[in-house]
């Protein structure tokens, strides 16, 4: 659609000679495509990427809202694996603990799907940092 734009302004700036008007720019850096944009500014609003990388462990609050009420929930990970969930229900109260390959609830082993959601959300947790050194080896 703009070939027809283009060709004009490259005819003005070869008839112009080297010495005719300010010189041209290096060349810009390569845009960086849609997915590399969105990584970078997940990455600078979590404080850059040296900040996450020297974060040795993460702590997020807020509420929840369950079957059981609202709560209020901390979740606390220490790199690279070990998760802290701590759901305060008013009448309750939730523990759940991923420690490498071992995980719990409320003190009690737990294996499967259980485990698996704990991993899942230490890895949530840590997912700035994680798309910070992904984007690094891209």
């Amino acid at each position: 659609m703009f070939t027809h734009l283009a060709a004009p302004l490259l005819s003005i700036a070869l008839l112009a000679g080297p010495d005719a008007g300010p010189k041209p720019a290096a060349p810009a850096a390569p845009a960086l495509s849609p997915a590399e944009s969105f990584v970078e500014s997940i990455v600078t609003t979590y404080g850059g990427k040296a900040a996450l990388d020297a974060a040795r462990a993460l702590r997020m609050t807020g509420t929840v809202e369950s079957p059981r009420g609202k709560g209020d929930l901390v979740r606390s990970l220490e790199r690279p694996d070990r998760l802290k969930v701590d759901v305060r229900y008013a009448a309750s109260r939730e523990v759940r603990l991923l420690d490498g390959p071992n995980a719990y609830q409320n003190g009690k082993p737990v294996t499967g799907m259980a485990a698996q959601a704990m991993a899942l959300q230490a890895f949530r947790l840590d997912l700035p940092s994680l798309l910070g050194r992904l984007h690094d080896k891209v």
